[in-house]
């Protein structure tokens, strides 16, 4: 219990609690013993907390690798305030005279912030590899895999960058949702057979699962709108598509004045995007409509809804974004809007997002590809040699698992029988729970009544539905 007791010391003076979170004591005890550790733990968990503790157990520079400038900047933030002067961020948005000073005075800071693009930069990476770090962290690990080989080829890097290490660091990954498939995937990927894995129970019982079936898009857009007029709280919109998301902020502000809406997607600019962050969790803004990337990291405690206008991708995906509510462990609420056209709008995206045959021919004939994220992606496989064949291969192999993965999401949207958080546990081979009535809609509808702000009327429709039993609302 040594370690117990040291650790717990810097809890209460450098954090201010007075005990750990499930999951943080192993996760630092593991770190502390030597391990290289990937540690699963739901989200609200206090994962950050983890690498921070363990920086100021070892003296030493902590590097922390993360997928947003956005939770760069949430992170370092609250760091400043809690009294920590000594942790920067270094990307895109700092011009060059920033980069340089920051570099140069690199060994000055105790937590540096980076994304997985600038710490492949040779420059970069060989000022980092001259500090004696005390551990590198891969936060939101899980990115390794959803996004690595369509998306952000800097993860598929990250390989490299572990290896090229002179002194190779201590790890820490961390994610708060990995099924099995996944964690074979960061394995893999990185190449790292010797991590201690540390999980915990992802299972979030505040959350009331509901799942809303639609027939057209006229209903959806209608229900979408008596929700966000009614729900209590901040809340957050998921939308697979940047128009649709623009195209429903206008509709809501212009059907309700009182709401303050913020729309964060790959076409807003960095700066706005942080804004718009910032607003929400300073309760300037109630609802942010939102591609996929947005709230992950962020420690908002008090969201009180989350709804996906869209069927995400896979299960995964779905669950890391609905566990941004309830952070504080008062009840919350995920909604899924589900129709038979998502499917085929998912299915498409994924054709979207990995290159095909033809396009693998045109590419290593030197023709240019519209798609950027296929160039990038197809420039980092020509960049380390893979041959076409092989890549022709790979893609098609990684087509079939996105499909897979999506055929378990809609199966999760579609059904009307099973409890609705068992079938998630069994995804992530975790045991069943005894099903309650705060725990999903199957057999218990009624509780959604919970989640609204004021009396409204029934509403009706075609078929049985929560709305035609809401006759009380708060």
């Amino acid at each position: 219990m040594e370690n117990y007791e040291l650790v717990l010391n810097i809890l209460k003076k450098k954090f201010g609690f007075s005990k750990f979170k499930e999951g943080q004591f192993e996760t630092i005890n593991s770190l502390i013993v030597g391990n290289d550790v990937l540690s699963i733990l739901p989200t609200g968990a206090g994962k950050s907390l983890i690498y921070q503790l363990y920086g100021y157990y070892k003296q030493k520079p902590i590097v922390v690798i993360t997928p947003l400038i956005s939770l760069m900047y949430d992170q370092v933030k609250r760091m400043n305030m809690m009294g920590e002067n000594k942790a920067v961020t270094l990307n895109s948005d700092f011009d060059w005279f920033q980069k340089k000073v920051i570099l140069n005075n690199l060994d000055q800071y105790r937590f540096i912030f980076i994304s997985p693009e600038y710490i492949s930069q040779d420059n970069v990476f060989n000022i980092i590899n001259n500090l004696d770090l005390g551990l590198l962290v891969i936060d939101e690990a899980h990115c390794v895999s959803t996004w690595g080989n369509d998306f952000r080829p800097a993860y598929l890097n990250l390989r490299n960058v572990i290896k090229n290490f002179s002194s190779k660091p201590q790890l820490l990954l961390l994610t708060a949702t990995a099924s099995k498939n996944v964690l074979d995937d960061i394995q893999q990927i990185l190449d790292l057979n010797k991590l201690t894995i540390l999980k915990k129970s992802i299972n979030r019982e505040n959350i009331y699962l509901k799942n809303i079936k639609y027939e057209d898009q006229n209903s959806k857009d209608e229900d979408l709108l008596y929700l966000l007029n009614n729900l209590a709280g901040s809340g957050i919109v998921y939308f697979s598509s940047k128009t649709k998301a623009d195209e429903m902020s206008k509709l809501l502000i212009d059907n309700n004045a009182n709401l303050r809406v913020g729309v964060y997607h790959a076409d807003i600019d960095d700066h706005d995007r942080f804004v718009i962050q910032q607003q929400f969790m300073n309760n300037e803004i109630d609802i942010v409509f939102a591609t996929s990337a947005f709230g992950m990291g962020i420690d908002k405690s008090d969201i009180r809804f989350v709804i996906h206008y869209h069927l995400p991708q896979n299960i995964e995906d779905y669950f890391q974004e609905i566990g941004r509510a309830g952070r504080d462990n008062q009840k919350s609420i995920a909604i899924l809007m589900y129709s038979r056209q998502d499917e085929y709008f998912a299915k498409n995206l994924i054709d979207y997002s990995l290159p095909d045959e033809s396009e693998i021919n045109l590419f290593d004939s030197g023709n240019v590809i519209s798609n950027q994220d296929k160039e990038d992606i197809l420039n980092y496989y020509r960049k380390i040699g893979y041959p076409k064949k092989d890549l022709i291969n790979l893609f098609s192999e990684l087509r079939e698992k996105r499909l897979v993965d999506l055929n378990h999401m809609i199966d999760y949207a579609k059904n009307e029988k099973y409890c609705r958080r068992n079938i998630i546990l069994s995804y992530f081979d975790e045991p069943e729970i005894t099903h309650s009535e705060f725990c999903c809609d199957i057999n218990s509808n009624e509780v959604i009544n919970t989640f609204f702000r004021k009396e409204q009327g029934k509403i009706k429709s075609k078929e049985l539905n929560w709305k035609e039993i809401i006759e009380k609302l708060f």
